[in-house]
């Protein structure tokens, strides 16, 4: 990946070991047709540069379709321009790239940022075996990985409170914490519902230990919706969110065959995402 990246703009001028050092915080993603890359008004985190294939870029006035070739090495965030949409056309291969971790480097500075999250420890083992991990591939775990922020938290700690609205999914690193009888250990995640569908905190969560609590934004964790590959055809059970309010969630569920397949449809990527997890820890399959 090194050469291709030398070959976008923001990097040309690097030398070898910042080019190094920016690969560190790149992804090849490789994605099929009729995806989104970026709907209006949404916010980017990472610069995607368009590798093989084609897109659509679709502004105030026209739709204009782009190949690797047109982008000149420019960002397609560039290219598009604020508020503008881009879908793949075609299937296309582009490399992700978290600037605001590289940007020291693009400065002049010696080094990027590192990741916070970097060390392979039990926890990390435990949550990519849980439910939701197991929807995505691997460079998505890697990427997901790179965004968390640990935090070192103390017995009695409140690490969410009940009512709170959190902006991370949080998941236990080392310790134990727990949440009326509910207890979260290592590789346990929970404020998911907050995060991700914009509900109230159901309940305190406290540390019962000294331990680690690692931070995952939940921009970050959205963003791989967009990664996940839906089947084209759907298997004997189908859950469509659109037709299906919060309140009647617990009813919907408990008419589901455990046994069967679930394909999930519809709602915005984070619902979808926290219903796909209450379905999984219930030990449903979700395609």
């Amino acid at each position: 990946m090194l050469e291709q990246l030398r070959t976008f703009k923001p990097f040309q001028s690097l030398s070898p070991a910042a080019l190094a050092a920016v690969r560190q915080h790149a992804d090849r993603l490789r994605l099929p047709e009729q995806r989104w890359l970026r709907r209006r008004g949404q916010p980017l985190t990472r610069d995607l540069f368009l590798v093989d294939g084609t897109v659509a870029v679709r502004g105030a006035n026209r739709v204009q379709r782009v190949t690797a070739r047109d982008t000149g090495g420019e960002s397609l965030n560039d290219l598009a321009g604020e508020g503008a949409e881009i879908s793949t056309v075609t299937t296309v291969e582009v490399i992700a790239v978290d600037l605001a971790r590289v940007r020291p480097l693009l400065e002049g500075q010696r080094s990027a940022a590192a990741p916070e999250v970097s060390v392979v420890d039990e926890w990390i083992h435990t949550l990519l075996e849980g439910p939701v991990m197991r929807w995505f591939p691997p460079r998505t775990w890697a990427r997901l990985l790179r965004a968390g922020e640990a935090r070192r938290v103390r017995q009695g700690d409140l690490v969410v409170s009940k009512g709170e609205m959190s902006e991370h999914i949080l998941v236990v690193g080392s310790g134990t914490a727990a949440s009326g009888d509910t207890r979260f250990g290592p590789g346990d995640f929970f404020a998911e519902e907050s995060a991700l569908a914009k509900r109230p905190v159901a309940d305190d969560v406290i540390m019962e230990t000294n331990g680690i609590i690692v931070a995952f934004p939940a921009r970050d964790v959205l963003e791989l919706i967009g990664e996940y590959d839906a089947p084209t055809g759907d298997p004997p059970q189908r859950l469509d969110l659109d037709t299906v309010s919060a309140a009647q969630e617990p009813e919907v569920i408990g008419g589901l065959a455990p046994d069967l397949p679930v394909a999930l449809r519809g709602a915005d990527p984070g619902r979808r995402l926290v219903m796909a997890a209450t379905l999984m820890r219930q030990g449903f399959t979700v395609v």
